[in-house]
């Protein structure tokens, strides 16, 4: 179940708490307790999928990191037998060493670049699976408290309607 199919079962929570269970005289909300709990358990069911579609995100910009510090090694690698194929000959020596320390320092800055940037990608993406369970946790809590303040106003409103009735008979 994807996220918007979560975010709908929360919306659909949401109206059964406004809109069903409205009482006129006493402004106070009453809701279907088996539609309440279907509802609560088609969300519990969601929430699995979105904390392993978050798992799955982390486990993805791991490997996008593996594989940057990967080629990092593979570029210092190749720029390191670079060096050691020019500094073959005397003369060509110097020339190599400087070379291959340009090489070297380009190839080590490039991997430091790589680096950095998967880092990068791998903490947004890490913030916004965060981000996305809190966003949805928050919403569930509201609409969970939302219907257990209408479930309580609604056992007071008829343990108050008892009494009254208890007091006229």
């Amino acid at each position: 179940m994807g996220r918007i199919d979560l975010l709908k079962l929360l919306e659909e929570l949401e109206q059964l708490v406004e809109r069903e269970g409205k009482l006129h005289l006493f402004g106070k909300v009453l809701i279907d307790e088996e539609k309440f709990f279907v509802l609560l358990n088609k969300i519990r069911v969601a929430l699995p999928d979105d904390l392993r579609r978050a798992t799955e995100l982390t486990q993805q910009q791991e490997r996008v990191i593996e594989q940057a510090q990967q080629k990092a090694r593979e570029i210092v690698e190749k720029a390191r037998e670079e060096a050691a194929k020019l500094t073959a000959r005397d003369e060509i020596v110097r020339r190599a060493e400087e070379q291959a320390r340009q090489i070297l320092q380009r190839a080590e800055e490039q991997a430091r670049r790589v680096r950095e940037n998967a880092e990068k990608y791998a903490q947004e993406t890490r913030r916004a699976a965060d981000d996305y369970a809190r966003e949805v946790l928050e919403k569930l809590k509201a609409v969970i408290a939302k219907a257990t303040a209408a479930i309580e106003e609604g056992l007071r409103e008829l343990a108050a309607s008892g009494e009254s009735k208890e007091r006229r008979a």
